[in-house]
């Protein structure tokens, strides 16, 4: 019988993403380069609705949502995503709106610390 540490420790075997790469985080392309399932949203205490990344930048849901410590690794692996759903031509282009590095900052403007 097993103790509730290794029943646990089996679940998260389990239910992890088999499409992001367990060691850098990465998440796997498709042929056209999109992503195959994105960063999680319901896994969250399904306090997020579907179109949170679509949500205006100044919306509380959507700041909470880039501030949960899942969604930052996961922007932190994948920087810049493309997703395309059923019906649409062309695919939609996600990243952080609210990284704060000195690569997204104009010349000689640096963040804080």
């Amino acid at each position: 019988m097993k103790n509730f540490q290794q029943f646990k420790e089996e679940v998260n075997k389990i239910t992890k993403n088999p499409n992001i790469d367990p060691i850098t985080g990465i998440e796997k392309k498709d042929y056209a380069g999109n992503v195959k399932t994105g960063p999680d949203i319901h896994g969250l205490s399904r306090k997020y609705p579907n179109n949170v990344m679509d949500l205006p930048n100044d919306n509380q849901t959507k700041i909470d949502y880039f501030q949960e410590p899942s969604t930052i690794k996961y922007f932190k692996a994948n920087p810049t995503i493309k997703m395309q759903f059923y019906g649409e031509k062309n695919p939609r282009t996600y990243t952080n709106p609210y990284n704060k590095s000195a690569l997204n900052s104009p010349k000689g403007v640096f963040p804080k610390g």
